[in-house]
């Protein structure tokens, strides 16, 4: 019912705007339209040209060209003409109705709300540096508190906010920063997103990794209000949100894995949910090229200036392509990764506190042996997935001689 509310009202609330622009004409729309024809009088005869004419498939290449990222190519931001649509003509209520709800539903229960079901205890401990996911969910959640407040005592108050999420995620995020405070700088204060508030629920169930999963969080369940099953719902909500506005980027692309983990704990592995959720992985991670992706591939013996954008590839890689492996150990299907088509690296072996800080980052990426392991004996997150990782891989050639349909083993090749 309170869906059925949610889709009424805004129904309601977009006829008179929607009706209201089927009128408006005056000289600035005629410069815009005019504007429009040229782009594409521009546009069409860039793919004119070709030596077999309208058999051509120029419009495909185009389009591949546009669509893939960009981050191995020098540049640090897609072209204008590459990227989402302007930031002015993105609302809330140009978005299809079912995404209109997710917004609404999803804004619900952040903290500060009528009927929010977590609550940010603002205080400061070591726990706001114990790895970057901390950090984050600390920074995004006082700018949401600032973006709260702008906004208060507004008549359309959730659709201001949503106006505001859904332009920000309209634009392009560069993944090739060396600095955690730059990178994470797109996704708090101003620029704060709908994948921002999609890690506030994967901070909230604790979804990092088996080491900062048990370290203490700001951000907990509002008493009488835990529900693993609304935080899955509304992790799916902010990444398909997200996904109306970019194909993808690393934070969100952490966000889905997050979610599948969750859909294991809720659902189980062998439901459909989990496999839904883990094929999405899989196609961002290759959409993204983050399975063989430029610096995250070279090896790790070179020596090179340690950057937080790299490690987190190399980790998000490392981490899905386990998870693949531990998916055909137990359901005896196919994987979706193999390892003859990757050439990535899995992520140094640093501590969690490190990442935040570019300078803490360099003298522990000093303090590594020459295979990019820790010296001093300490276990941390990147130790655990490196581990999984090195043995996901090997499992990989099992995989091949027990599922492979013309495989012929051999003793020497077993040896």
């Amino acid at each position: 019912m309170d869906d059925q509310k949610l889709a009424i009202h805004v129904v309601r609330a977009k006829s008179p705007v929607t009706t209201g622009d089927l009128f408006v004409c005056d000289a600035r729309g005629e410069e815009t339209i005019v504007s429009t024809q040229h782009h594409l009088q521009h546009h069409e005869s860039k793919l004119r040209f070709s030596y077999l004419g309208f058999t051509s498939y120029n419009s495909v290449f185009q389009g591949a060209r546009e669509s893939l990222s960009l981050s191995d190519t020098g540049s640090e931001f897609p072209s204008p003409e590459v990227a989402s649509p302007g930031s002015d003509d993105v609302c809330l209520r140009s978005l299809p109705l079912p995404t209109q709800q997710m917004c609404l539903v999803v804004l619900q229960y952040l903290p500060g709300r009528p009927e929010a079901h977590m609550i940010f205890y603002d205080e400061p401990g070591p726990e706001n540096t114990t790895s970057w996911s901390h950090t984050a969910a600390s920074r995004i959640t006082k700018s949401l508190q600032q973006l709260f407040q702008s906004f208060e005592g507004s008549e359309c108050f959730d659709e201001h906010v949503a106006d505001v999420l859904c332009r920000n995620t309209s634009k392009p995020v560069n993944d090739t920063f060396g600095s955690f405070d730059d990178w994470i700088a797109q996704f708090c204060g101003p620029n704060i997103r709908w994948e921002s508030i999609g890690l506030l629920w994967a901070h909230l169930e604790g979804l990092s990794d088996a080491i900062s999963t048990l370290t203490h969080r700001q951000l907990q369940w509002v008493e009488g209000k835990r529900s693993s099953v609304l935080s899955h719902d509304h992790i799916h909500y902010c990444i398909e949100i997200a996904r109306r506005f970019t194909a993808g980027n690393n934070m969100l692309l952490d966000l889905c894995r997050r979610h599948a983990a969750l859909g294991t704990m809720v659902y189980g592995d062998a439901s459909p949910v989990y496999w839904n959720s883990h094929s999405l992985c899989v196609s961002m991670l290759l959409f993204l090229g983050l399975h063989a992706s430029g610096e995250a591939s070279r090896p790790q013996t070179q020596p090179q200036k340690p950057s937080f954008c790299i490690e987190h590839k190399r980790l998000l890689y490392s981490y899905i392509f386990a998870n693949d492996k531990s998916e055909v150990s137990f359901t005896g299907r196919p994987p979706l990764l193999s390892r003859r088509y990757c050439s990535s690296v899995p992520p140094l072996d640093l501590t969690d506190s490190c990442m935040v800080s570019e300078d803490t980052l360099i003298e522990e990426r000093n303090a590594l042996d020459d295979r990019g392991w820790n010296k001093k004996g300490e276990i941390s997150s990147n130790s655990y997935i490196r581990a999984r990782y090195l043995m996901a891989y090997v499992f990989d050639e099992v995989i091949e001689v027990a599922l492979g349909n013309d495989t012929h083993a051999t003793l020497e090749y077993l040896q």
